[in-house]
């Protein structure tokens, strides 16, 4: 990543306007997502309404709030896009991104996650070994824990990344709001996690909270996150495990199915996958990372992984 470049606030203006100059200040090295060649540097102090490649003949959107680098970015509402499964559409929707703190992201408590709170204690204890430089936060949803990042002093630069744009504007709303001055630099985008408009080897710091559930092709957007990473570079990440096999069995042998809704994690659903930890060890091989460590309570885990 560039240096970011950050302006010096006035001590007299508001912390609403201090996080706005932090963020129109920053230039971030993107990529088109199509060819991965052309490169982009963005200054939100321009508000720049369109990023052009050359090499494929296609524009990308930016506004006020974040750089569109999706596929469909510009697209009409009527075109043809590729289905990103039923996890990515629902967060699509603008009143799903309103509720999502406001009552959705607290009744995971029930499946043993212990709040945003100590979850972002957590990864930062993982992720201590890289802090310093740049952080992106994948698959950021409405910002919980990009808020945290920006106020934490452990990163220059935060990177929220998602394919909602609901969702990255819920970030933005909220940001605005927030009560600390941000002691890092912002930048919002929109982008595929399987084709993320980033260098090679351009972090050394991912994060993903509660996301890779709802991923459409985790093996594409594992492998995405390993290509990013530097050499020594760490990603954390959380999750929904399944239930033990044990249970699981049970519950289907004895025509108890209907169960599953009342146990945390027992669903089957659509709009997430619940994983089981070797699962997620042999995804994290494959992609070329190593040193798979986590936490586990029920059906909540973190882990981490390193770029060799």
């Amino acid at each position: 990543m560039r240096p970011q470049r950050l302006k010096a606030a006035s001590p007299s203006i508001s912390i609403e306007a201090e996080t706005r100059e932090i963020q129109e200040s920053v230039a971030c090295e993107l990529l088109c997502p199509i060819c991965l060649k052309t490169e982009f540097s963005v200054d939100q102090s321009t508000q720049t309404p369109s990023l052009s490649c050359d090499r494929c003949r296609r524009s990308f959107d930016a506004n006020a709030t974040f750089v569109d680098l999706t596929l469909s970015s510009g697209a009409p509402d009527t075109a043809y896009t590729l289905s990103n499964g039923a996890g990515t559409t629902t967060f699509q929707n603008p009143l799903v991104g309103f509720v999502y703190e406001r009552g959705w992201r607290q009744s995971f408590r029930n499946a043993g996650f212990p709040g945003p709170d100590r979850e972002f204690e957590m990864a930062m204890e993982f992720l201590q070994p890289v802090t310093g430089d740049a952080v992106m936060d994948l698959s950021c949803g409405s910002g919980l824990f990009t808020r945290r990042f920006l106020s934490s002093g452990a990163f220059n630069s935060v990177i929220a990344v998602d394919y909602s744009a609901a969702m990255l504007t819920q970030t933005k709303q909220f940001i605005d709001r927030m009560d600390s001055k941000p002691k890092a630099s912002l930048q919002l985008v929109r982008a595929d996690v399987a084709r993320l408009p980033f260098p090679t080897a351009s972090f050394k710091a991912i994060f993903s909270g509660a996301a890779i559930h709802c991923w459409p092709n985790p093996s594409m957007a594992m492998a995405e996150i390993s290509r990013l990473l530097s050499p020594g570079g760490i990603f954390v990440f959380s999750t929904f495990t399944r239930l033990p096999k044990a249970v699981d069995d049970f519950l289907d042998q004895s025509g108890l199915q209907a169960i599953r809704s009342l146990i945390p994690g027992g669903r089957r659903s659509s709009l997430i996958n619940y994983w089981d930890e070797q699962a997620l060890k042999d995804l994290s091989k494959l992609s070329g990372l190593k040193d798979f460590q986590s936490i586990r309570n029920r059906q909540f885990i973190m882990a981490s992984v390193r770029k060799p």
